[in-house]
């Protein structure tokens, strides 16, 4: 966004200063009241991504040594998660990786896991077992 100085100054009816160094009080407060609403927008855009839409979905994994689906279990693109519980039934460990799947945690068998991302942005799950092993997962997640 760019900004023409000269409007602001006429827009306030102030006169553009001679004195560079030297800026009109008006003009002053409209630029700090541009940037104020700036802010104000930000924060209303961060409080309605922490807010919950309500809606919950849960899933049963029966998982094996490779990635299935390979590019990982992908959530609808309008219903993007804020939260999600995973617990592995066993009977062998989990990889798990979320939205990403350069670094996946471990779940061991009867571990849970509760992540909350305070806003939508989970929107890819990554499972799978050591090779040769096979386990079940049961996952929920809510936007």
């Amino acid at each position: 966004m760019t900004m023409d100085i000269a409007k602001i100054f006429q827009d306030v009816g102030a006169e553009v200063p001679t004195d560079q160094n030297r800026i009109d009080p008006k003009v002053m407060q409209a630029i700090m009241s541009m940037a104020m609403v700036g802010q104000i927008t930000k924060l209303r855009k961060n409080a309605e991504d922490n807010t919950s839409s309500g809606w919950m979905q849960g899933f049963t994994f029966n998982l094996t040594d490779t990635q299935i689906p390979a590019g990982g279990f992908k959530l609808e693109k309008d219903r993007l998660a804020q939260s999600i519980y995973v617990h592995n039934d066993g009977p062998s460990n989990v990889y798990l990786g979320l939205n990403q799947n350069d670094n996946p945690s471990v779940l061991g068998p009867g571990e849970t896991l509760l992540l909350d991302f305070g806003g939508h942005k989970l929107e890819l799950i990554y499972l799978r077992c050591d090779t040769g092993l096979t386990s079940v997962v049961r996952a929920t997640v809510k936007g």
